[in-house]
């Protein structure tokens, strides 16, 4: 094989990638481009990481959102008394799975592991 054969398959390799990866994106729906499973299935996926089946079980009427923005993250919340309580779980959005898990009070971000602070948690009272 030629040097000039060997730039031709390199190059239309190239060029064959990129026309798979234009299509992809122009034919794939908008909010499904980059975070590729539905809310239903991120939220589910939440829902049975350890620290969303301690919110859960606690709070079994909570909230649920998914939010696309930078990365997939579900919000499980719950509002009583003036107060309210989340946890926010960043999601991997190709693998579907758990990256990590926060918990918050009032907007303020608790130090300890999510499940720990779960188990002894005062803020909506």
């Amino acid at each position: 094989m030629t040097r000039r054969q060997a730039l031709a398959i390199t190059f239309g390799a190239i060029a064959l990638g990129f026309v798979f990866a234009g299509a992809y994106y122009f034919l794939a729906p908008p909010n499904m481009r980059l975070a590729p499973y539905t809310d239903a299935d991120y939220t589910q996926t939440a829902a049975q990481s350890p620290a969303g089946q301690a919110f859960l079980t606690k709070y079994p009427d909570a909230t649920r959102t998914v939010d696309r923005t930078a990365g997939v993250i579900v919000d499980l919340s719950v509002a009583r008394n003036g107060h309210r309580l989340e946890l926010r779980s960043y999601i991997d959005a190709f693998a579907d799975r758990v990256l990590e898990a926060f918990a918050y009070c009032d907007n303020l971000q608790q130090l300890l592991d999510p499940v720990e602070y779960l188990q002894a948690e005062r803020c909506l009272q």
